[in-house]
């Protein structure tokens, strides 16, 4: 396996810093995608004169798609980690470039299936597999999303590690497969990325979810607000 490491505190997408003094804001996913995008190249082609599209990031040859998804979780922990990943007999890891994923190309042989159907499958197969261990996962709502499992007391390097791992892998999927990673809860994925503060917006909460905004509006906005009982 040949792998590039960054530092173990990466979070997320590792290199993609950003240069403003405050992180910038976006109104969609669309807008998210392009500055990420952008951000790749930039990255690429200031550590390489490759080619950024031209260059193999990542090569996963398995029997089945929980294998494969098993093999890019692996990757994701051994690189916050700092650790070779651990995987199951069968599976091979050709290549994992964890700076370039963004860019460069992925090649998926599950069986003797490739393509981009096969990576859409291993995505979905990654997510339902983290998203399968109740330490750190639990189910939200009869829709089947999943949000995690918080405890008082601060978080241990390995929980920390692994909840890296998974916010890389939810981000991946969104840049990849241009989709929700389901079955993680949209709330949650809103809440990380814009802030606690849009959950207050009903008008915002109304167009995802009327039924919630019905139970919230019923709520005090300030917390120090009584309610009748």
């Amino acid at each position: 396996m040949q792998a590039d490491s960054l530092p173990s505190n990466s979070l997320l997408l590792g290199p993609l810093t950003v240069t403003t003094s405050s992180a910038p804001s976006h109104r969609n996913v669309s807008e998210w995608l392009d500055y990420v995008h952008h951000q790749a190249i930039r990255y690429a082609r200031s550590t390489s004169d490759e080619n950024p599209y031209s260059r193999e990031v990542l090569s996963i040859e398995a029997p089945t798609d929980l294998a494969a998804a098993k093999a890019l979780v692996a990757c994701l922990i051994g690189h916050f980690s700092g650790c070779n990943p651990i995987i199951d007999s069968g599976t091979t890891i050709g290549i994992f470039c964890f700076q370039h994923l963004l860019t460069g190309i992925r090649t998926w042989r599950v069986g003797q299936a490739t393509g981009d159907g096969v990576e859409r499958s291993v995505l979905r197969a990654a997510l339902k597999y983290i998203t399968s261990n109740g330490r750190y996962w639990k189910q939200l709502d009869d829709l089947g999303h999943f949000t995690l499992c918080l405890s008082p007391g601060g978080v241990s390097n390995d929980r920390l590690i692994q909840l890296k791992a998974y916010g890389c892998l939810a981000a991946l999927h969104i840049y990849w497969a241009k989709s929700s990673p389901f079955p993680i809860s949209p709330w949650l994925m809103t809440v990380i990325t814009l802030g606690e503060s849009i959950v207050k917006n009903l008008n915002f909460v109304s167009d995802i979810d009327p039924e919630l905004a019905l139970k919230l509006k019923q709520w005090p906005i300030d917390p120090n607000t009584p309610i009748d009982t």
